[in-house]
């Protein structure tokens, strides 16, 4: 049980600390009650604004250097605005708890940025703004409020809009942040391997010496739902519309707020849901759906999104939802179905405690809205919904004569709200020393078992070497082999497998991955998660309904990439370097290749290639060795190996022109400057390339970020990634950037890279690179789940748990030498490809 309590400092700020001691990280995350909600039609999207601002100069860090000291610390500093307020945050190792802190207090009471900063970061926000407008399903999501609402706050942007930015003056931002940056406006959140006493004593040493008393706020005239259903229709050049409508949403401190919200989520939130059922397994008229909450201080709406599968009747899916709707308010739910939906909260809320940065953003949100002990409220809270509350706010809110109906599309699609159409381990006993073992099951199955002591949860993942590399003829069959085996076995259909994943809290997928494939479950109790895998593996049914389903899915995944602009950049330029026909495009195959995909072709390649001795299951956890190995052995019984799994032989075929120019239209320009490099085997030179990836684009400090943002203020989106097969490595150089600066961004790219060549690295740089991707490496541990998920595919594909043990050796290996050796071997121009998008 993690012990949650407040504290106040001297100066009246408020520290909600929960102490975890099980793993040495720490979270520390600065609210500010200020929020979109609060501006003024000439402020909108200041505190946004502000939220950039602050990283440019403080007192001690000047020139936005704040990002690289976190680094330096294995830590990551960031932040993020919402309607009702401003979040600064940090998640870091617990050793560098107070210059953490330190770091927080100076974005939050001494930020000194100036004049020219000012310019500059208004550039990169108009960036994110136009990136926003420019991706169909963001701006979209970004309408619907606009549309449903007249006053209400929550109605406009977060980000603002470019009039009210460009309105905005540096005397103005200065004024509003020394207006509510003050710590009666604010409070602190500190989660983590640390002692009551340790994060008071040093949040009294970062933030005992904050003043000031913020003004108060305008008050904020609530809006009443709509009574009146309504149509709207958005056009916009797309593929594949996409289809909407809002659910109403008591204001988070509302008597009635967690009941309305399991409402929602029975009604249409995710898999489990009565929509996500008739639309998705019946009628089989959409890919998926996303239900998201806008509401907060005020009442406000959730977001239903609805993805319909390509040629399906938008008017038919709206029907639908009026349909089931009002059964839904004549009916209410089925008990079934809410407590369903009520043990997937609660499991949610236990895993809200896994990791010290979900407590802290858990515990924030609650206090923003009203009062962070509502966390410790809710299990209670929702245990006591009973079924005749959910039916008296069904038959007061699910009208279907209220309902808000949108459509994003090409062609207008003409719609009466008011008059819905009729209904149509082992005998080979594990072996090793300490905290972890390694053996095989009698089936030839590899096992890897790793102790964590006092996790509250269990990581089970399963890998196998089969992949898409394997797929020599028939593109994409990995995959759906992989997906159906959630959707049926002998013993329990598709609809039972969710059923018992809600029950026993089980986090449950299945990843096909470019050279292994992965069954990954999160668990609390580690029985039925195996025997849930091992009826998966030994008796799968592969329902012909759920693949034809699967198929239409995936086709209209596919044709939706064009309506991404990022996505479809990516698409296009992997399409360069690999060639066409080769499998490191994307998993899905093409729509050709699935189109002939029968059940019997992916029951003959589950066959011949999921064999025991393909695969490597590891569990991490809380678990004892001996009861494990006895569990497993028993469990499963998978049939021994009658084929062997041939080696991957990639097709690469890489286009002969180096500079591929796509335009659209775009005021935006959508950059790739990539090559091949070094494969997975070579492990120092991987390391020193993974090394070179931060320094170019891993994070705030990076050098095109620099480069980019900073100094030409034409980007919101900057990165450098590094990717690798056993075999074939390559690394991309990205970018959004304003399409007037496209010339100069491509210029500059090549001028970053030949530094690199030219061996203008500094030593700062490596240290820094090297703290931060250690530190990343120590927050992604602090999940059982991933550390599962790590082993598993190691150890399938030969790299060995050694390898996973040595990878801090090699980091600190990696020298100034070997990053200028990697970058004259790799960063070359003849080795360069380029595809430009706009």
């Amino acid at each position: 049980m993690i012990e949650i309590g407040q504290s106040v400092l001297s100066n009246g700020l408020r520290v909600i600390h929960a102490p975890m001691r099980s793993h040495p990280v720490l979270s520390a995350q600065l609210y500010i009650r200020m929020g979109s909600c609060w501006e003024s039609t000439d402020q909108a999207g200041w505190s946004h604004f502000i939220e950039h601002l602050v990283f440019k100069a403080t007192r001690a860090w000047p020139n936005n250097s704040l990002t690289e000291a976190a680094a330096r610390m294995g830590g990551h500093l960031n932040a993020f605005t919402e309607h009702d307020s401003t979040c600064f945050t940090i998640t870091l190792p617990s050793e560098f708890m107070s210059d953490g802190l330190a770091l927080l207090a100076e974005l939050t009471c001494h930020s000194t940025f100036g004049r020219q900063d000012f310019d500059f970061e208004r550039k990169v926000v108009i960036e994110e703004i136009k990136q926003y407008r420019n991706d169909p399903e963001d701006w979209f999501y970004e309408q619907i409020p606009q549309l449903y609402y007249r006053r209400n706050p929550l109605r406009l942007p977060i980000a603002g809009d470019e009039a009210s930015l460009l309105a905005a003056t540096w005397e103005q931002l200065t004024g509003f942040y020394r207006t509510w940056f003050v710590p009666d406006n604010a409070f602190l959140v500190v989660t983590g391997d640390a002692s009551v006493e340790q994060i008071v004593q040093q949040a009294e040493v970062a933030f005992g010496g904050w003043r000031g008393t913020a003004s108060a706020k305008p008050h904020v005239e609530p809006e009443p739902w709509r009574t009146a259903g309504g149509f709207h229709h958005l056009r916009r050049k797309l593929d594949n519309p996409l289809l909407a409508f809002c659910l109403p949403e008591y204001a988070d401190a509302h008597p009635d707020a967690h009941a309305q919200s399991l409402l929602s989520r029975v009604f249409a939130g995710g898999k489990n849901s009565r929509l996500h059922e008739r639309l998705y397994h019946v009628e089989h008229l959409i890919d998926g759906s996303r239900i998201s909450s806008l509401s907060g201080l005020h009442d406000g709406i959730g977001i239903v999104l609805l993805f319909p599968r390509r040629g399906a009747d938008p008017v038919r899916i709206f029907d639908i939802v009026r349909q089931e709707m009002e059964r839904f308010q004549r009916f209410g739910p089925k008990p079934t179905e809410v407590e369903r939906q009520k043990t997937e909260m609660l499991h949610g809320h236990r895993y809200a405690q896994e990791y010290t940065e979900s407590l802290a953003f858990s515990l924030g949100s609650e206090e923003v809205s009203g009062d962070w002990r509502n966390f410790q409220r809710f299990p209670e809270q929702t245990r006591s919904i009973d079924k005749a509350q959910l039916e008296r706010l069904a038959a007061r809110h699910f009208d279907p004569a209220a309902l808000h109906l949108f459509h994003l599309g090409a062609r207008k699609l003409e719609y009466n709200s008011h008059k819905p159409r009729a209904d149509a381990v082992s005998r080979r006993a594990c072996r090793g020393e300490g905290d972890y073992c390694e053996g095989v099951l009698s089936c030839g199955m590899r096992v890897c078992l790793k102790r964590a002591p006092d996790r509250p949860t269990i990581g089970v993942a399963l890998a196998t070497r089969v992949s898409q590399l394997n797929e020599t003829t028939d593109r994409g069959i990995n995959q759906l082999a992989g997906t159906l085996l959630l959707y049926g076995t002998r013993q329990r259909n598709h609809h039972q497998i969710l059923a018992d994943c809600a029950r026993h809290g089980m986090a449950l997928s299945v990843a096909s991955r470019l050279e292994c494939s992965l069954i990954r479950c999160k668990c609390f109790e580690l029985e039925p998660a195996v025997e849930l895998i091992a009826e998966m593996l030994n008796v799968p049914t592969f329902p012909e309904e759920h693949l034809q389903n699967i198929k239409k899915t995936t086709a209209s995944i596919i044709d939706r990439i064009k309506d991404k602009p990022a996505a479809h950049a990516s698409a296009l330029w992997n399409r360069m370097m690999f060639g066409r026909g080769s499998q490191y495009l994307d998993r899905y195959g093409t729509k050709t290749s699935l189109h002939k995909l029968s059940r019997a072709k992916v029951q003959r390649w589950f066959r011949q290639w999921y064999r025991p001795d393909n695969m490597v299951l590891s569990i991490v956890g809380d678990i004892d060795f001996d009861r494990v190995t006895g569990l497993l052995e028993s469990a499963f019984s998978i049939p021994g190996a009658d084929t062997v799994l041939p080696p991957a032989a990639p097709l690469l075929t890489p286009s002969k022109r180096h500079l591929h120019t796509r335009r659209s239209g775009m005021d935006q320009s959508i950059l790739h400057v990539g090559g091949f490099a070094a494969g997975g085997l070579e492990a120092e030179r991987t390391t020193a390339l993974y090394v070179l990836a931060h320094i170019l684009g891993g994070d705030l400090h990076s050098r095109l970020y620099a480069a980019l943002r900073e100094r030409l203020g034409a980007a919101y989106s900057v990165g450098f990634d590094y990717r690798a097969t056993r075999s074939r490595g390559w690394f991309a150089a990205s970018a959004i950037v304003d399409a007037a600066a496209e010339s100069e961004s491509l210029a500059e790219i090549g001028r970053q890279l030949a530094a690199c060549r030219q061996g203008r690295i500094t030593p700062r740089e490596l240290e820094t690179a090297q703290m931060a991707i250690r530190g990343e490496r120590l927050l992604d541990e602090e999940s059982v789940s991933h550390q599962a998920q790590i082993i598993a595919m190691l150890v399938a594909l030969d790299y060995g748990y050694d390898y996973y043990l040595s990878r801090d050796d090699r980091l600190r290996a990696v020298t100034l030498d070997m990053l200028r050796e990697e970058s004259q071997r790799w960063f070359t121009p003849d080795n360069l490809y380029t595809h430009v998008y706009c």
